[in-house]
């Protein structure tokens, strides 16, 4: 009987979809970038208003480029912390299906298993009591004092 381990592919594809979303954040970042560049004394008129609210414009554009440059610096750690998580997850869960393989198959190899489990439902099967634990085993927590 083979074992079937899998993590939900729907989850992850949608992870992925999400994931896309550093595209939006570098066209943001370009653009804010733009328009601050766009910002050049010469289209601006020679009175003093104007030039006070094109240096308020350059500083405004100047601080949405870099907090959008911070904001894409987190969002690839994130995707790149996320794209590891889901890589390690898969691995676990691989390697999980081939233990679980390799000890279906040796409880299906081994003839004292196959006899117990196919006399466990007559009464003329031996009797085998459960293993003693060893001293140092740490004690269940159904079985702990009450304090």
């Amino acid at each position: 009987m083979p074992i079937t381990v899998s993590m939900k592919s729907n989850t992850l594809k949608q992870t992925a979809i999400w994931m896309r979303g550093g595209h939006g954040l570098t066209q943001s970042n370009d653009a804010a970038g733009s328009l601050n560049r766009a910002q050049t004394a010469t289209r601006w008129t020679d009175e003093q208003g104007a030039q006070d609210f094109r240096n308020s414009a350059v500083r405004f554009f100047s601080s949405v480029d870099e907090m959008l440059a911070d904001e894409r610096a987190i969002f690839d750690t994130f995707q790149m912390n996320l794209t590891d998580a889901v890589r390690e997850a898969v691995s676990s869960e691989e390697a999980n299906a081939s233990v679980l393989e390799a000890i279906n198959r040796a409880l299906q190899s081994d003839p004292s298993v196959a006899a117990a489990s196919s006399a466990a439902g007559t009464t003329s099967a031996p009797y085998i009591a459960p293993s003693a634990q060893p001293d140092d085993a740490p004690t269940a927590a159904g079985a702990m004092p009450e304090f």
